[in-house]
C-alpha cells in the first residue's frame, strides 16, 4: 500500500461530494479516504438502480475510487470532483456491460434444449460421414485412403504410412477415388 495521499476532505454522512473547505487539504490513507466517500458510492448505486447488482457495484465502485486515489494530482483540481467523476464513469462502464451481456445471453431450461457435447457431435457426424464413404462405388482401398483423409485430416504421406503402403500407390489411390466420385451418376444420387 502506498502511503498516504493528499486529498481534500469530505463531510462524513452526506452523499454530497463537495469538500468542506476547497482549499484544506489533508493526507488520508485510502481506507480513510473510502470511508469519507462510501456514501456517495451508495448514492450512484441508488441513482442508477442497481440493486439487484450491488455487491459487485461496490466493489467497482471501490476500484475506481482506489484508481482515483492513485492517479489523482493535486495540481489539476480538487480531489472530490474527481473521484466522483472516475467513480460514475466505472458505474455506467459496469451497467454497459451488464446490458450487453444480458442482450447477448439466452438462458433456457436444460429440458427443452438438447444439449449436446463436442465429441458427440463429432462421433455423429463421423458416423454420417463412414456411412457415405461405405456406400460409394469406391474399392476397399479407397473407402480406406477417403476415411483417412476426410475424418483424420490425414494428407498423402500419411495415408500412405498409415495403410502401409508407397506415397505414389496412394497418391494413384487418391486419384482413382476422386475420379470414381466426380462421376455424374454418383453426383446425381447425393
Amino acid at each position: 500500500m502506498r502511503p498516504g495521499r493528499d486529498i481534500v476532505v469530505l463531510p462524513r454522512n452526506t452523499g454530497a461530494a463537495a469538500p468542506l473547505e476547497r482549499n484544506t487539504v489533508h493526507t488520508l490513507s485510502f481506507e480513510e479516504t473510502l470511508s469519507q466517500f462510501e456514501p456517495m458510492i451508495h448514492e450512484f448505486i441508488h441513482r442508477y438502480r442497481l440493486y439487484r447488482q450491488k455487491d459487485e457495484a461496490l466493489q467497482t465502485a471501490r476500484i475506481a475510487l482506489y484508481y482515483a486515489w492513485n492517479e489523482f494530482n493535486p495540481k489539476k483540481g480538487d480531489f472530490a470532483p474527481y473521484a466522483s467523476s472516475y467513480i460514475r464513469g466505472y458505474l455506467r462502464h459496469q451497467l454497459t456491460r451488464s446490458t450487453r451481456l444480458q442482450e447477448r445471453s439466452v438462458s433456457m431450461d436444460p429440458f427443452t434444449m438438447d444439449i449436446h457435447t463436442a465429441e458427440e457431435d463429432i462421433l455423429h457426424s463421423s458416423i454420417a460421414i463412414r456411412s457415405v464413404i461405405d456406400s460409394l462405388p469406391i474399392s476397399t482401398r479407397e473407402k480406406e485412403w477417403l476415411s483417412l483423409y476426410v475424418l483424420e485430416g490425414a494428407g498423402p504421406s500419411e495415408a500412405a504410412r498409415q495403410m502401409n503402403i508407397k506415397p505414389g500407390t496412394a497418391a494413384s489411390l487418391r486419384k482413382s477415388a476422386l475420379a470414381k466420385i466426380r462421376k455424374p451418376s454418383i453426383q446425381s444420387d447425393f
